[in-house]
């Protein structure tokens, strides 16, 4: 028997506890909570849990909880990275916006086209939008 602090953040841990389980002999496994009798017991006749890692920039050296000294750096750099996506679907959509009429727009220019010249004009607005949307650019 013995346990163990799985974190998951720095400051966030659950104690697991590994017992072996009969009649079978495999390991079987329990979230206990931190004030657990028993657990407070075996901690207290000098029991040791190990430390295991379960978040993203945690690991575990010599059974002592580590964090990634560029966590901050690499939050930031996802951060900004997520910001500019966001900025650019905006302005895609904006794009899109600005360059596609109405449907009755649409419609009422098709009818009222006489020329080869005002359909073009139609016809070249609804193709940039879909090919926008197919190539993911505006290029």
């Amino acid at each position: 028997m013995y346990y163990v602090h799985r974190h998951t953040t720095e400051a966030d841990y659950q104690v697991i506890h590994y017992f072996p389980s009969f009649p079978s002999g495999n390991i079987g496994e329990e979230v206990v909570a931190p004030d657990n009798l028993a657990y407070l017991v075996w901690v207290a006749a000098g029991g040791t849990p190990i430390v295991k890692a379960n978040g993203r920039f945690l690991s575990v050296v010599d059974n002592q909880l580590v964090v990634d000294p560029n966590k901050d750096s690499i939050l930031a750099a996802e951060t900004a990275a997520a910001q500019a996506e966001a900025t650019r679907l905006a302005a895609k959509a904006q794009a899109i916006i600005d360059n596609i009429p109405s449907w009755s727009a649409v419609e009422a220019a098709i009818n009222a086209a006489d020329t080869v010249a005002k359909l073009r004009s139609v016809v070249l607005k609804i193709a940039r939008v879909l090919y926008w949307n197919v190539k993911n650019t505006s290029d």
